[in-house]
């Protein structure tokens, strides 16, 4: 994680963001040029600052996060899904094509959900590469070659094709309704039969409706639109877990020049916690001593999806607001 932030910090993006900040620094004083230069040196001293805490604050956020350090005491198999989505945003930060799409196909044979993640590591391929379509057309190839790879030795290793019921089909289907912290369960606990398919097929679809459109929209942040890629699947995939979570929070304090603009970020946080407490109080006045009944979990997991949902619309929409000052700024130097 370490060495994806210390990518980034070279990219050009942040070279953009700096100099735009500098812009609005100058704009505020332009009668007189040394309280403009001075403020200019300062700044960009900062920058130079931000860059070396930021490269340890990051994989230090990830490593101490709560959420890993509980996903570690329960032995989840998650960490080796972070191990490849990180190296493919690692690899595709560095231009390679044929890496990226090793890691990433790997992510998405271990979890589907990771498919998402295409147009994001695409966008970020482009920059190191001088054709776009080509580049995208390659990458794509590349998945997909990788993937029928992986798929058919699985195959030649089982000897039949049951492995795609029991792992692909499980998990859009969801067939196990055992509580967790995601928003599927419950729901299905409760929704008549025949209304079951028609639902679950657009908690699956919907997924798929944001890639794109958030592609186009925030192209020229592919990094920030992987990690806001990351956030949604956290919260909507079908058997979810705190690891998820704590795999694309530290990600955002990458974008901390941007995400000043968010709002109600301590309540959000406080919310967390909150959660984060209670969480296994309830689960067992419910389980164990048979106190409590299923709403009162539901309640928790429906304010812990909150939550994030409401994280990652704020990020969003502090990068666009600063996209939109940035565009100003521009408008008014020219």
């Amino acid at each position: 994680m370490r060495m994806v932030v210390v990518e980034y910090e070279r990219s050009p993006e942040v070279s953009k963001d700096c100099c735009h900040l500098g812009l609005a620094l100058g704009d505020e004083d332009e009668e007189d040029d040394i309280p403009k230069l001075i403020e200019e040196e300062n700044k960009k001293h900062q920058v130079q600052l931000d860059a070396a805490w930021i490269n340890e604050l990051v994989p230090l956020a990830y490593m101490l996060h709560p959420y890993s350090i509980l996903t570690c005491i329960g032995t989840s198999t998650i960490s080796v899904d972070h191990l490849f989505v990180m190296a493919s945003v690692l690899c595709a930060l560095r231009g390679r094509t044929i890496q990226t799409s090793v890691a990433i196909s790997t992510a998405t044979y271990i979890s589907p959900y990771y498919i998402v993640l295409l147009p994001p590591l695409a966008l970020l391929l482009r920059r190191k590469q001088e054709g776009a379509f080509s580049s995208y057309f390659s990458f794509v190839g590349a998945c997909c070659a990788v993937m029928g790879a992986l798929m058919y030795t699985s195959y030649a290793i089982m000897g039949s094709w049951d492995f795609v019921n029991a792992v692909y089909y499980f998990t859009f289907t969801v067939p196990d309704l055992s509580p967790n912290v995601g928003l599927f369960w419950y729901f299905f606990i409760e929704i008549f039969d025949q209304f079951r398919n028609f639902f679950l097929f657009l908690f699956q679809y919907h997924m798929l409706v944001y890639p794109i459109p958030l592609a186009m929209r925030v192209s020229h942040r592919p990094l920030f639109l992987f990690a806001f890629s990351l956030g949604y699947i956290a919260i909507f995939k079908s058997y979810p877990s705190i690891g998820d979570a704590a795999f694309y929070m530290p990600l955002l304090i990458i974008f901390h020049r941007q995400l000043i603009e968010m709002r109600n970020l301590f309540i959000l946080v406080q919310i967390l916690l909150f959660v984060t407490v209670l969480s296994p109080i309830f689960w067992h006045l419910w389980i164990v001593t048979g106190a409590g009944n299923s709403n009162f979990y539901y309640g928790l997991t429906l304010a812990y999806s909150a939550a994030q949902v409401l994280i990652i619309s704020e990020s969003m929409l502090a990068v666009l607001k600063q996209d939109k000052k940035q565009r100003l700024l521009s408008k008014k130097r020219d």
